[in-house]
């Protein structure tokens, strides 16, 4: 079998006690350094090479290898490769003494008093330190001794001894790897970039030619005068792993130039469904005070738009760089900028064009032009629809037989719509025409005649009340006319358009799961050359998952549609569909992305609603990032161009709390006077209104703004499973005790926040609650009072909400803690001291609470899954430790099917796995398992939340983050949460990174303390408080859930 052998090197492995089972599983990692060809693979010299350059080889053997050098090319390469991975192990940590002495390599260099072609046996850690310092000498050594031939100039050894001059690590390449931009000093001149795609994730760098790559003996320099922030970009340059070169990265004190490299580097491979990050990090670096790193960052942010389809931001971005007159980049970016602002332009006036085109066809029957109509079908085909309902006459509707044909010949129905026309054309025209007449006025805005609302039953006129009706959008209070109707003309145009208006029906009235049932079912009728109408479809998908916070399927569903509407050329829809998905990414906390689609979207047009929405947007995203002035700004400017509904009311109320100004007020409350009166709020839009209005009158008067939110909770509370309900009842909950706990009530913040999850305050309870730039902390120790601390004023950088020494101390004396705290706080480890026993109680809405004792053991373990090979996860050296009667699922065995039905009566429940945090997957974290033959591998809160758990389980999850949940204030979204509201007793999980092998033995103590009678919190505390257990940090990143 032709086939390609790699050797490998052995490098010894780093392994923090926090290192995260992702990137590291505590023993030895392998590094590829050189590939065979297959007709040398079999018994070939080749490989040999890994043990000469490891000094494994005996002398003949050795000699022979060096014979062989002089005449295999990949062996030369693959030598100076492996002297260079040989060199890193210089920055690792030595492994401990060996009692037997490993002698070094046998290169051919001679030592003092030593024999040409050994050196004395030294142990391998001094051989490790030896390699680290002179091995670019060593190597050029080799290869000259090898090959008989010199080191080319460029690549000399750069002197490591005292005083000597450091020589420039980029100076002599001429190309530079990446688009991106370095701010690392040295890798900052322009260069032309090697050919790589524009806007792909490119994770290797392209072949380099020789002089291109930065030397191994520069290399070598760099780590000798510790200069790792030069390493790393070099190491980069060459080509390698850019995951581990962001790892060395993220090991480095985080100044401004490493913060901008690594998100550069992590702009190469990080996902277009998840760039919030590398978005954020570049935007907070972009204006920053030193030069080289603000220019390096609005250069790779002007990429990453690029990468994201922003066309008009990313020209305009270059646009600005090259007004900065630097050298080179300033050129590059003239180039780019140039394609980029032409394409967004044509996007946009084409479809104009097409529009333009549609709008004469149907008003004065201009005929259009078969070109067009190949490349905006879609618009086209709408304005088809209405060419034929407003044609006076046969002879105008039969002009139109060459539009349908071409029409037709994009469509999956052939001769669907030239039949249209052929029918239409045999039709009685003294009934129709006048009809037809009255749709074009229609169309051009004029009063809507009455005869094109009456329901009939001729078909010489039942499309055009079909059409009358969808361009008043009326077609709701027609509905079983037009389900005949459309039905009648089996197009599925039409059954689309229904399909909306029905949906958007059970939205309104709450019925939110028969509102998903319509549209996909829908979907299924939805073909390329339908994706005109497919596309509100999908729209309307996304706000309804927004709505439900259902967010991962919304921006999954949004970012799908945005990438259709693009690539059907569809202008108008795409607009729609980008405030939409900004508008997600918004109500997902990912402002730094709200910001750019919302700046494409004020590039494109100027017209007052879409830039009123894109400011709304933009004052939604300031808000999160408590930004009040800003927020105002944009609200100000959304108000010139938007009617105040109850959503702007929303952020003017959190604007005058952050912002506060004399009207605030009185501004809101005639805003909502207004809405009120309109008569379409729903039931739970009502209770919104409540909150939002109390919200603020309680920051001037807490009696009165008190009872607006208690009348909210109230309404609420009449309202289960409403999801806008659901939110102003946390809303109003959260208010109150913050309004308690700064005026010193924290007696009463304790009861307010145990009230929200349904459960009793009780002693030795600790209350917390954290919203935007405030917070609050209150704790009942064992005896009577509560203490608190109101924070009014807390920043992004203050990290997670925790409980201070202070009040702490009054919990002493607790044989075990219950925290309460609202679904956004709940998994933050570290809450307490590790020396109390202490869990989150997650309260008892809306779950199933376990009833009565365990009955026999039926334990369920899950271990050693097999996940899918391009996750790049390494397999878990665990035993986990079981009962004879376990039921194990490992290996392919271990799909989320599998797992999912084997949970449903155990009694214990233990995962040891990857668990991954991606937004495209869940909201929260998931458990990474075996792929089911659908390819599908993640166990989801959201799948767990479908079944029911009857044997009441205790849960471990042992594996990394698994505890990290969405932010959600109204609701958890957990795994932890989602066990437990179907049925589990407690679940054990892990707020960060852990070690494997460390971890199953620490959780497998846990259990066995459970099982022995202990509550799961004391034995949690008891276990990581043990002897064995208590110099491991990461102990206190595991937490119990009840």
């Amino acid at each position: 079998m032709n086939k390609t052998t790699r050797l490998s090197l052995c490098l010894p492995e780093r392994c923090e006690p926090r290192t995260c089972r992702r990137s590291c599983r505590c023993g030895r990692r392998r590094r590829e350094i050189i590939a065979i060809p297959p007709e040398t693979s079999s018994m070939s010299p080749c490989h040999d090479l890994v043990r000469f350059v490891d000094g494994e080889l005996d002398t003949e053997h050795a000699e022979a290898f060096r014979d062989h050098l002089q005449t295999c090319d990949a062996c030369r390469t693959g030598l100076v490769e492996a002297v260079q991975l040989s060199a890193q192990l210089s920055t690792l940590e030595p492994p401990r003494r060996r009692e037997t002495a490993v002698p070094l390599p046998s290169l051919g260099l001679a030592e003092p008093g030593s024999r040409r072609g050994g050196h004395a046996a030294m142990p391998r850690r001094h051989r490790m330190s030896l390699w680290g310092a002179g091995v670019v000498a060593i190597a050029a050594a080799a290869v000259a001794v090898a090959m008989f031939r010199p080191w080319p100039p460029a690549r000399s050894p750069v002197a490591s001894g005292e005083g000597a001059a450091p020589v420039p690590a980029f100076a002599a390449v001429t190309t530079r790897p990446y688009e991106i931009r370095f701010a690392y000093a040295g890798a900052a001149v322009h260069r032309p970039a090697r050919e790589v795609a524009r806007g792909t994730a490119a994770t290797a760098a392209p072949t380099a030619s020789v002089a291109d790559r930065i030397p191994y003996a520069t290399l070598s320099a760099l780590q000798t005068r510790g200069d790792l922030h030069g390493e790393a970009i070099a190491r980069a340059w060459n080509g390698e792993s850019l995951g581990e070169v962001v790892q060395q990265l993220s090991s480095l004190a985080a100044t401004p130039a490493i913060r901008s490299d690594r998100a550069a580097l992590e702009l190469l491979t990080a996902s277009n469904d998840n760039v919030e990050p590398v978005l954020a990090a570049l935007e907070a670096l972009r204006d920053g005070p030193e030069e080289a790193v603000a220019r390096a960052a609005r250069w790779n942010y002007a990429l990453l738009l690029a990468r994201l389809d922003l066309p008009l931001s990313a020209a305009q971005a270059f646009r600005a760089i090259a007004g900065e007159r630097e050298p080179g980049w300033s050129g590059e970016a003239a180039a780019r900028a140039a394609p980029l602002a032409e394409r967004g332009h044509d996007f946009e006036a084409t479809w104009q064009r097409a529009y333009r085109a549609g709008q004469a066809l149907a008003l004065r029957g201009e005929l259009v032009p078969g070109d067009l109509i190949r490349q905006r079908p879609g618009v086209l085909r709408a304005s088809f629809y209405n060419a034929v309902r407003a044609a006076p006459s046969r002879e105008r509707v039969l002009a139109l037989a060459p539009m349908a044909a071409e029409l037709d010949q994009l469509a999956t129905q052939p001769h669907a719509l030239n039949d249209y026309v052929q029918r239409v054309a045999r039709l009685d025209f003294r009934q129709r025409a006048p009809l037809a007449r009255a749709y074009a006025d229609l169309l051009q805005g004029k009063p809507l005649a009455r005869a094109l609302t009456q329901e009939t039953s001729s078909r010489d006129i039942t499309d055009i009340v079909m059409g009358a009706m969808i361009e008043r959008e009326i077609v709701a209070d027609h509905r079983a006319w037009f389900r005949a109707a459309s039905a009648q003309a089996g197009d599925p145009w039409f059954q689309v358009v229904l399909a909306r208006v029905e949906a958007d029906t059970a939205m309104q009235t709450g019925r939110w799961l028969d509102a998903e049932a319509i549209l996909r079912k829908a979907e299924s009728l939805c073909t390329p050359d339908l994706a005109y109408q497919c596309l509100t479809i999908e729209r309307q998908l996304g706000v309804l998952y927004t709505e439900l916070h259902r967010v991962h399927e919304a921006l999954t569903v949004l970012q799908s549609a945005v990438r259709v509407a693009r690539t059907a050329g569809e202008w108008g829809r795409y607009r729609s569909l980008l405030w939409r998905l900004a508008d997600a990414e918004r109500f997902h906390s990912a402002t730094a992305t709200t910001r750019a689609y919302a700046g494409e979207l004020l590039l494109m047009g100027n017209d007052c609603q879409n830039v009123g929405q894109a400011y709304d947007t933009l004052a939604g995203a300031a808000l999160i990032d408590a930004d009040g002035p800003a927020a105002r700004r944009y609200l100000t400017q959304a108000l010139a161009c938007e009617p105040a509904d109850l959503h702007i009311a929303n952020h003017l109320a959190d604007i005058a709390r952050l912002d506060p100004q004399p009207g605030d007020l009185a501004q809101l409350q005639a805003m909502l006077a207004r809405v009120r009166g309109s008569g379409k709020l729903t039931a739970a839009e009502r209770v919104l209104a409540t909150e939002i209005e109390g919200r603020l009158v309680v920051e001037g008067n807490r009696a009165a703004g008190t009872a607006l939110l208690r009348e909210a909770i109230a309404e609420a509370d009449q309202l289960p499973g409403e999801v806008i309900a659901n939110k102003a009842r946390a809303n109003a909950y959260a208010v109150l005790t913050f309004a308690a706990a700064r005026a010193g009530a924290f007696g009463e913040a304790l009861r307010l926040v145990a009230e929200d999850l349904g459960l009793p305050p009780g002693a030795c309870t600790v209350a917390m609650a954290a919203e935007d730039e405030r917070a609050a902390v209150v704790v009942r120790g064992p005896g009577e009072g509560e203490h608190g601390e109101y924070v009014a004023r807390r920043s992004p950088g203050d990290g997670a909400l925790a409980v201070s020494e202070a009040l702490a101390r009054r919990l002493t004396g607790c044989p075990r803690v219950r925290v309460l705290a609202p679904a956004a706080l709940q998994g933050q480890p570290r809450v307490l001291p590790g020396e109390l026993a202490w869990s989150y109680v997650t309260g008892v809405r809306d779950r199933v609470a376990p009833v009565g004792a365990p009955g026999e053991p039926r334990p369920l373990v899950v271990a050693n899954v097999a996940p899918p090979a391009y996750l790049h996860l390494p397999p878990l050296a665990i035993q986990p430790v079981a009962s004879g009667t376990a039921t194990t699922l490992s290996g392919p065995e271990a799909t989320p099917a599998r797992v999912l039905a084997a949970m449903a009566d155990a009694t214990e429940i233990q995962f040891h796995s990857h668990a991954l945090m991606d937004v495209g997957v869940s909201d929260a974290s998931h458990l990474v398992l075996s792929p089911d033959t659908d390819g599908h591998y993640a166990l989801t809160t959201e799948a767990i939340r479908k079944i029911a758990l009857r044997g009441h389980p205790i849960v471990l999850l042992a594996a990394c983050h698994a505890a990290q949940g969405a932010r959600y204030l109204h609701e958890p979204w957990s795994l932890p949460d989602a066990f437990l509201a179907v049925g589990a007793r407690a679940v054990f999980a892990a707020a960060t990174a852990i070690p494997d092998v460390e971890s199953s033995k620490f959780f497998a103590d846990v259990l066995a303390r459970v099982r022995n009678g202990a509550d799961p919190a004391t034995a949690l505390r008891d276990a990581r408080l043990s002897a064995d257990w208590r110099t491991s940090r990461w102990v206190n990143d595991a937490i119990v859930f009840e």
